[in-house]
């Protein structure tokens, strides 16, 4: 099996060494068991359209704290489909767990998986690296976060990150609808909207600024984001 000759695979995961197929039988067993004993959530990833597994990837809640991790076969790197799995798991941890955040762990050597999480919406949290334990030995990781993006008003401090949305939306879209004609004008708008009460706006925030919408109490509606446009009313 390709994933039990991988020289790292084996040494973090319950693959075995040169594993075989009654081995690779055991393994999603055990998976199955976890699942059933409400430790996590294993996945496999797949290419459907060959009907051929490529990895795994599993929200895991044997931790205080709950984490996801991922791997896949030599042969299904470098195509971005850990970043998507490890995005749609963790949406799904968000819309039907219910969790307002989730932790990938990392070896500090592995810049690949590094790149996965960040690609992914994951940040790496600033402090020293976190021993955790497999089998016995103990390794240093690095901690990557993602919090589920929550919608609150919008605050003086926050205008430095809302300038960099509104500098990204102007200079990728010059030609979509903005309610001002420059961004200063918009961040001047925006400081003094925080004590108007016919208009205001909100932004979107994962742990950092990624979006911003304003309404009126006309009920016309517009937004500056360097993710989306939206127009509504």
């Amino acid at each position: 099996m390709e994933v039990g000759r991988d020289p790292y695979i084996p040494q973090f995961t319950r693959v075995q060494p040169n594993c075989n197929a009654a081995q690779a039988r055991e393994l999603i067993e055990f998976l199955q068991w976890r699942a059933e004993a409400g430790e996590g959530y294993p996945f496999a990833i797949a290419d459907k359209s060959a009907n051929r597994a490529l990895g795994q990837i599993g929200l895991w809640l044997v931790d205080p704290r709950p984490f996801a991790g991922y791997w896949l076969a030599p042969s299904a790197r470098g195509r971005g489909a850990a970043a998507r799995c490890l995005d749609v798991v963790t949406r799904w941890a968000f819309a039907e767990l219910g969790f307002l955040e989730l932790r990938v762990f990392i070896e500090p050597w592995n810049v690949a998986s590094m790149r996965t999480a960040e690609k992914a919406g994951y940040k790496r949290v600033d402090g020293p690296l976190k021993p955790r334990d497999f089998n016995g030995e103990s390794r240093d990781h690095c901690e990557y976060l993602r919090r589920m993006p929550v919608v609150r008003d919008l605050r003086l401090e926050d205008l430095p990150a809302v300038r960099e949305i509104l500098e990204t939306w102007m200079r990728d879209k010059p030609g979509a609808p903005v309610r001002h004609d420059n961004v200063e004008q918009g961040l001047t708008a925006m400081a003094r909207s925080i004590e108007a009460p016919d208009v205001g706006y909100v932004v979107i925030d994962d742990g950092s600024v990624t979006g911003v919408a304003g309404f009126a109490t006309t009920g016309i509606a517009f937004q500056h984001s360097g993710i989306r446009s939206l127009e509504f009313t």
